[in-house]
């Protein structure tokens, strides 16, 4: 990372966000695929009756939402992307995080949904991970 510039999309490693407030030309992205995961692990954890009627479920929904129009507009131009982030995938990025806002405290300590990187990971991510609805150029993971 000494050498890079922009915006480089990271796991939610400390050391990134360290090296990012020390760096005025370099920016770290969250990545939606770490942010799902631990929905992703608790709503297997179910019986297979009970996931898709499981808060997990809801939230793979959600984040799902947002890659589906992440994909509509992987081929266009970086400044026009950028616009449309803001008209149609901000929006769902905004309605996942209060979501995760008013419903985390609610979920128990011991799921997985709060395991490792859990919810300081979920909460702690919502700047870089928004990143991606002020920049054209980024392709989310």
């Amino acid at each position: 990372m000494k050498d890079f510039k922009d915006v480089c999309v990271t796991d939610g490693y400390q050391v990134c966000h360290t090296i990012e407030g020390e760096r005025e030309d370099l920016r770290i992205a969250g990545c939606w695929s770490h942010a799902r995961r631990r929905f992703d692990e608790a709503a297997k954890a179910l019986p297979k009756q009970k996931q898709k009627d499981s808060c997990a479920y809801l939230v793979l929904t959600m984040i799902q939402a947002i890659y589906r129009k992440e994909k509509q507009l992987k081929d266009l131009p970086a400044g026009e992307r950028r616009n449309r982030r803001q008209l149609s995938v901000k929006p769902l990025v905004e309605a996942y995080f209060t979501w995760v806002r008013e419903n985390l405290p609610k979920v128990p300590q011991k799921s997985k949904c709060l395991r490792l990187e859990g919810s300081n990971f979920i909460l702690g991510g919502i700047a870089p991970i928004t990143r991606a609805c002020w920049v054209g150029d980024w392709e989310p993971c």
